[in-house]
């Protein structure tokens, strides 16, 4: 009877680990192979909490004094996962404060606080097996090295203050993110008080014009948005992403297939943007930091799952139509008539006639006094962007 109890339970336990491997297991992988978002929130002296900025967004606002608090935050982590981020600062004359956990406030919250010298964070529990937490800071003007895992951020004891944060979270042991994943490679790459607009390419990459693109963009000194298509993002086209990556251009989400996405299921949706951001991820380390639905199509429930994916979406406000006339000189006057301060073009790197207008509108708009930034540059001067919200257009008010 013992023998008979005994070969029961070793049945019971092979089939247990039977589940456990083969048909938990693909879930569990599957749960571990989108990195959860991590967020950011800084308090200034002059106006208070800003907005949260989520991965791969800048949270640095220039005229708005100090940093004296700060709030880190985790979203989007795996329900089978434990864990949790913390994070401390050396606040100056202070020291370094007792660590907090996910969303507490550390630091002065008013307008008198001590500015912040140093940072450190980490995620601890099962977090920590698989996830690497990375940070900087902009201080005495420019950007610290990437430090990760409770490494100190920033110099404490000589009285500089922290002015700008940059958080990332990346899969266990892989490498640091772009120097440029939160846009401009320096801050003073671009003058908020001069006037700019953002140009940005559908579509692609298609090698001949997004090379053609890329080496205008390159010689004026000029960056740019590209939305891209997954199923054009692998390893042929992955040497054209390391080349906007080097620049500091600006990677968003086209979807995997430039479907409809009001005609698709939510789970075709997310599988639409998700495969995308792995695809460009799987090529040079960063995931997009925002999100354009193919032909600006979109309704609550659609913006309501980009939201979750925690991405801004970016519409337009000057349409060239190049992808209806496919003629260069339309293009041209379509961006020259009609261009104003903080304007989203919209142009496609797929169409043959687009690069033309390119060579042609650039060092123009150049000539005109027009800095060429990323979407995320120009929002970063004009209220930042938020997951979910939709922005076409960022004029002066």
């Amino acid at each position: 009877m013992t023998q008979t109890k005994s070969r029961i339970m070793s049945f019971v336990m092979a089939m247990f680990a039977f589940l456990v491997v083969f048909v938990m297991g693909p879930k569990l992988t599957a749960q571990a192979s989108v990195t959860p978002n991590i967020s950011t929130q800084l308090f200034y002296s002059q106006s208070g909490w800003a907005d949260w900025k989520k991965a791969k967004e800048l949270a640095y606002q220039q005229g708005q004094g100090t940093p004296s608090a700060v709030r880190v935050a985790i979203e989007g982590q795996p329900s089978y996962m434990t864990g949790t981020v913390r994070y401390s600062i050396n606040s100056s004359g202070q020291g370094w404060l007792d660590w907090v956990e996910n969303g507490a406030e550390i630091g002065a919250a008013d307008q008198n606080g001590a500015p912040m010298e140093a940072i450190k964070m980490e995620v601890n529990g099962q977090l920590a097996f698989h996830y690497d937490v990375y940070y900087k800071v902009y201080q005495n003007k420019e950007w610290s090295d990437w430090k990760k895992n409770g490494e100190v951020a920033g110099t404490e004891g000589k009285g500089l203050q922290i002015e700008g944060l940059a958080v990332a979270m990346t899969r266990k042991g892989a490498p640091a993110p772009a120097d440029n994943v939160f846009g401009s490679k320096n801050l003073g790459s671009f003058d908020p008080s001069r006037p700019m607009v953002a140009l940005t390419f559908d579509d692609g990459p298609k090698r001949a014009n997004t090379e053609r693109i890329l080496t205008v963009l390159e010689k004026y000194n000029a960056r740019a948005t590209f939305f891209m298509v997954g199923k054009s993002v692998d390893d042929h086209s992955k040497d054209l992403l390391e080349r906007m990556v080097r620049d500091g251009d600006e990677l968003g989400n086209h979807t995997y297939d430039h479907k409809q996405l009001t005609k698709l299921t939510p789970e075709q949706v997310e599988k639409e943007i998700m495969t995308t951001s792995e695809n460009i991820y799987k090529a040079v380390g960063q995931y997009p930091t925002v999100m354009r639905p193919p032909y600006g199509d979109l309704n609550k429930n659609i913006q309501g799952q980009i939201n979750g994916l925690g991405y801004p979406v970016i519409i337009w406000s000057l349409d060239t139509l190049d992808w209806k006339t496919r003629n260069t000189q339309s293009t041209i006057n379509a961006i020259l008539n009609n261009i104003k301060d903080g304007d989203v073009v919209l142009m496609h790197d797929l169409q043959d006639s687009t690069p033309g207008a390119v060579e042609v509108v650039v060092p123009e708009l150049v000539r005109r006094g027009y800095q060429l930034v990323t979407v995320s540059e120009l929002a970063s001067t004009r209220g930042g962007l938020k997951a979910g919200h939709n922005y076409g257009s960022f004029r002066p008010k």
